[in-house]
């Protein structure tokens, strides 16, 4: 009886992202794909900006990516619908650490703050 039911749920579920397929893009993230990723008002200060740069290292769930910063690697699983990704050739065949370098430049670059406090670690 119990495989029944999962099968039952099972066989729901997919009939309904079947149907969220046919209307929307479901998008996936292979590791390392660059990608950006917001900042909640309260992590951060007026003047800084609202999503930072991101690398995907996993997807350990279903939709759920492991990132890491140029802070480190974050504490929680996040969302592809929280994900944004970046299509920029400057990015590829960089490596990890000439990517933070073009990320932290370009920051400094387009800062309107002279105070460079989301970069304290």
């Amino acid at each position: 009886m119990e495989e029944s039911i999962l099968a039952a749920a099972q066989k729901a579920h997919d009939g309904m992202a079947n149907r969220y397929a046919k209307r929307f893009v479901i998008e996936t993230f292979v590791p390392n794909a660059v990608v950006t990723v917001r900042v909640p008002n309260e992590d951060r200060g007026t003047l800084d900006h609202s999503r930072i740069y991101a690398r995907v290292l996993e997807q350990p769930h279903r939709r759920r990516y492991r990132l890491q910063t140029e802070h480190g690697i974050l504490d929680r699983l996040y969302p592809t619908k929280e994900l944004n990704r970046v299509e920029k050739p400057e990015f590829v065949g960089m490596s990890l650490i000439s990517l933070y370098i073009f990320i932290f430049n370009s920051f400094i670059y387009n800062s309107s703050s002279s105070s460079l406090g989301s970069f304290k670690q």
